[in-house]
């Protein structure tokens, strides 16, 4: 019921959820250094900015949000994949290499194309986990599958794409 708020900070509240649904005017929102696990930003179509350093995210998702600038994720120990990709450019101030500082399992970055050369050099110049894929193709991430149990023919395709899991047949 709370529509019309636009800033949300609940900062070192050990909280280990959030409820963000219905939240449609939120712009700004700080939950850093608490215990929460997951973060859904769907139907959030203002946000702009989120913090939530020191958690236990394994996963953002910023896909949906059109408005979304600016994130501050580090030290978040679970972390493994990270989707910026939204058609709005990241601002990487303050902090920039907060997308890899203090997330060693981060595995994967969807981001715009023009972010990519950046987050790039980031990943350069920063000690932990340099294997962490970086691309545009949000769709078909790497998290969830391992590459070599998929199958896509033909190759190329004309009409009709199939998609196969090996492991699963």
């Amino acid at each position: 019921t709370l529509t019309e708020l636009e800033t949300l900070i609940v900062n070192y509240c050990q909280l280990i959820s959030i409820n963000l649904t219905g939240l449609v005017s939120l712009k700004y929102l700080n939950c850093s250094v608490n215990q929460i696990s997951n973060l859904d930003f769907s139907g959030l179509p203002n946000l702009q900015f989120v913090a939530c350093v020191n958690n236990l995210i394994g996963s953002l998702d910023f896909t949906a949000n059109p408005l979304f600038v600016e994130l501050r994720c580090g030290y978040n120990p679970n972390l493994t994949s990270l989707k910026i990709k939204n058609g709005a450019i990241q601002q990487f101030s303050g902090g920039s290499t907060c997308l890899f500082d203090g997330n060693p399992n981060l595995q994967y970055i969807c981001a715009d194309a023009e972010e990519i050369p950046i987050l790039q050099s980031f990943q350069a110049t920063c000690p932990v986990n340099n294997t962490c894929v970086i691309d545009s193709a949000c769709a078909l991430g790497v998290e969830g599958f391992s590459k070599s149990e998929v199958s896509v023919f033909p190759n190329p395709v004309q009409n009709q794409l199939s998609i196969t899991n090996e492991e699963a047949m």
